[in-house]
């Protein structure tokens, strides 16, 4: 199976696709985790879990 995707990242498609990725989602997280200190979660369980991150997306209008 890596071998797969190894093999449609080395296309061009794949490279187009993966550069995209690599500038929308990482800058959101490390923003969450540097600039808001959100680093861990302060409720317990699957379910509040949940809810909680999706709370931080809200606010950061994702």
């Amino acid at each position: 199976m890596r071998d797969k995707v190894r093999e449609r990242l080395k296309t061009d498609e794949g490279k187009q696709k993966y550069k995209k990725r690599m500038y929308t989602i990482k800058p959101t997280f490390g923003h969450m985790k540097y600039n808001l200190r959100y680093m861990m979660f302060h409720l317990r369980g699957l379910e509040k879990v949940s809810r909680e991150f999706k709370n931080v997306l809200k606010s950061l209008n994702l």
